[in-house]
């Protein structure tokens, strides 16, 4: 996909042992410019992949990465002790760093940092310094260091950290171009300043703005442009102040939007959007305050606060729901801007079908935000021949106070009404999240007295990801920002099950008759199995000039990426302890790219993992190491962004996954191993028997049913039935009742009148 993907495999048979590399150039000249494919400004060697590379004078140097200009580099120390390094990335150019780097590691090192401005730009993250791929201003207390964004594509393959000390200061400027973190990406207890203009930023983990209080000082953030993904926003997530701004940016956090956790900390939504399953203040401190002004930003969640019976790992007594935030906002705890009007908050309860079955606005303000209708919010197979969309008016609600009162919201002074409508249809989610007219997405259209939009101009394509938006744009000449919908082309397949392996006595299955082949020498082998014949997976060593890796593979499903919308592997394993194992696994897995696709597996000690890249990662908590049969489940869920992983029918972990589908794979079926960088890898040892392929996620009731089927007799419980099941049977009858009645008026109470 990246011009430097080639470069990196050639550079790979570099004789082994890294070498340090320092900049030998001309340190007569201040703020000198230099070109990095200038061989004598490396002592007559360019760097290889090898190259450990730092300033090694007192001058500051801005080495350029020209147009055409392949750099690459073991390591990367911009700052390490001597004078201001700077490296710049220019469109055309590109970046590659094996192990990781940083800007401006130690004390008094200031204006050392990476630019980019276009591109492409990899850290590979291979043996990350501290946990970090890459840092600014790790140790001591410096200023100035920064790493800047203005074009091209930068991917992180791990986290990155900024202002590890209490007294430092770090600058992150982001004005374009896409920045993909494949982890998490904050400050810590210094001072980062966050400007981020324009861009895509998509951060697979956490993105904090400052995570300690440090000496108290106050981290500052500006969303004012952009789209900025994380699976969590957290302003300030340990009694950290910090000062945020959002300002006609697009923030999407694919679980939570946390405000404060006690510090005192401001956010100022001026306009733009908040978007996140859930939405979280409830834990400010008395100093902290939320403000808005001018009625046009807008906060999206499925819930307010924490639901503990959906979230259980989370804290049990976060149970606020959206009727808080509507009491705080009238007790003014949260408090209106300048303009005297509240911020929207749009509530969306979770359904079998998204966001689409009910709706509503929470606000002092006439409601005027458009919900979609058709297609609604994560609707998938949705036919290309679809000439309309559809929107409605978000309907107003009475609004409740915490306590369940009735509150009363005088909006006399509020006379704006939707006058017309800007709807935004596109491939490109950064351009169609963004948009406000300047036409970068597929198609925008303005809809006057109506709430249908014509689109049989538009070509849609088979199997593509589109997002779509609706604006509503007020009498007052104020615009209220919809919340970004999202569908899928295609044809949905005839049955929910797609492929079903049952290896009894043969590799093919019973679905679409394909046959998974033996790959890596040796004959197929089947044995006694959990029901009928299974497949044994033997790989044999010992022949090192001829090694036996015995998996399956099934060809011609490379482009079957229906399973990007939500899938269940279901198999009976039998093994003995063993290594990392892969039972099932479609994905790209190549050093220094993004991984793309999916893998079911067995981690080192047999316990099953479930894996979406780049998306997430679980693991069960049974190993299934014995020799005896166990049913496995992993499934995701496309709908609801979640991952699950079972064992023998009972769910024992799940997990919110980033905001996307899984990127498409273009690697084949594999059965019994995964490939890695093109070599087989994780190969399993034991036997697998009724492996099944599902094309949606199937529920914990689903799961269940699969396996008590498979075995007649046994039986599953889901979670406890309540407090009356003294038995703790998972049901309450009559046995329950008798036992009650067995214990009626025993009393252990000293003194024993008071059992009268």
């Amino acid at each position: 996909m990246k011009k430097y993907a080639l470069m990196i495999l050639a550079l790979g048979f570099v004789a082994a042992g890294a070498f340090a590399l320092g900049w030998t150039g001309d340190n007569t000249d201040e703020n000198r410019e230099a070109l990095w494919n200038d061989p004598n400004n490396w002592g007559g060697t360019l760097p290889t992949i090898n190259s450990n590379l730092w300033i090694t004078n007192n001058a500051p140097v801005n080495i350029i990465i020209e147009d055409g200009v392949d750099a690459v580099g073991q390591r990367i120390m911009l700052g390490n002790g001597g004078g201001d390094w700077v490296a710049t990335v220019e469109s055309g150019a590109s970046l590659t760093i094996k192990e990781h780097g940083w800007a401006g590691k130690w004390w008094n090192e200031q204006h050392n940092g990476l630019r980019v401005n276009g591109g492409d730009v990899n850290f590979m993250g291979t043996n990350p310094l501290d946990g970090y791929v890459f840092q600014v201003n790790p140790h001591g207390n410096s200023s100035g260091n920064f790493l800047e964004i203005n074009g091209g594509y930068s991917f992180f393959n791990g986290s990155v950290r900024s202002a590890a000390w209490g007294n430092s200061t770090t600058l992150f400027t982001m004005t374009g171009g896409e920045l993909e973190v494949n982890g998490d990406f904050y400050g810590q207890s210094g001072v980062m300043t966050t400007d981020i203009s324009g861009g895509h930023m998509d951060v697979q983990g956490s993105f904090w703005i400052k995570q300690w209080d440090g000496d108290g000082r106050t981290g500052v953030a500006n969303f004012t442009g952009g789209l900025t993904e994380a699976y969590d926003f957290q302003l300030a997530p340990n009694d950290a102040n910090v000062d945020a701004v959002v300002d006609g940016a697009y923030l999407l956090g694919s679980d939570t939007f946390k405000v404060t956790s006690g510090g005192d900390c401001t956010l100022d939504l001026l306009s733009g959007v908040i978007d996140a399953t859930i939405f979280r203040y409830d834990e400010a401190g008395e100093s902290s305050t939320f403000t808005t002004s001018l009625g046009e930003g807008i906060i999206y969640a499925d819930s307010f606060g924490y639901d503990a019976d959906e979230y259980p790992n989370y804290d049990a007594e976060l149970t606020d729901d959206y009727t808080d935030v509507v009491g705080d906002i009238v007790d003014g705890d949260i408090s209106a801007g300048a303009a005297g009007d509240d911020v929207y908050f749009a509530y969306y309860p979770e359904s079998a079908e998204g966001r689409s079955d009910d709706f509503y606005v929470l606000s002092g303000k006439e409601p005027a935000v458009a919900q979609a209708v058709s297609p609604y919010d994560e609707q998938k197979y949705v036919s290309t021949a679809m000439t309309t969309v559809q929107w409605s008016n978000a309907p107003a609600v009475s609004p409740v106070g915490a306590g369940g009162e009735a509150v009363t919201v005088d909006t006399s002074s509020q006379s704006a009404n939707v006058i017309s409508y800007e709807v935004y249809l596109g491939t490109d989610k950064m351009a169609v999240a963004t948009d406000s007219g300047s036409g970068s997405s597929t198609y925008q259209n303005n809809v006057m007295g109506s709430t249908e939009l014509d689109i049989s101009s538009v070509t849609l394509e088979d199997n593509t990801v589109y997002f779509w938006r609706v604006d509503s744009v007020m009498s007052d000449a104020s615009v209220v920002k919809g919340r970004l919908n999202k569908f899928v082309t295609g044809t949905e397949p005839a049955g929910e099950l797609a492929y079903h392996w049952k290896f009894d006595g043969s590799t093919t299955d019973e679905i679409e008759s394909v046959t998974a082949a033996p790959f890596g020498g040796g004959a197929p082998q089947f044995v006694d199995g959990f029901d009928g014949q299974a497949y044994k997976f033997e790989p044999d060593f010992s022949d090192p000039e001829n090694p036996l890796y015995n998996f399956l593979t099934v060809g011609g499903t490379s482009d079957d990426n229906l399973f990007r919308f939500g899938y269940t592997v279901t198999a009976w394993v039998n093994k003995l302890p063993g290594n990392w194992s892969a039972i099932f696994q479609k994905q790209d897995r190549v050093e220094g790219e993004p991984w793309k696709g999916w893998v079911c597996s067995l981690n080192g000690s047999d316990v099953p993992v479930t894996a979406v890249r780049d998306y997430g990662e679980i693991t069960a908590e049974t190993a299934v190491n014995d020799g005896e049969w166990h049913f496995v489940a992993w499934s995701y869920d496309a709908v609801k962004n979640q991952i699950a992983v079972y064992v023998d029918g009972q769910i024992e972990n799940k997990a919110q996954v980033s905001d996307s589908y899984a990127d498409p794979s273009e690697s084949n079926f594999f059965i019994g191993a995964a490939i890695n960088d093109g070599e087989p890898a994780s190969l399993f040892t034991g036997k697998l028997d009724d492996l099944k392929i599902y094309n949606n996620a199937l529920d914990v009731v689903e799961v269940a049913q699969v396996y008590t089927e498979a075995k007649p007799g046994e039986t599953i419980c889901l979670g406890p039935v309540g407090p009356m099941d003294f038995n703790e049977d998972c049901q309450v009858n009559l046995e329950d009742y008798a036992m009650m009645a067995m214990d009626w008026q025993l009393c252990n109470l000293i003194p024993v009148e008071d059992c009268e």
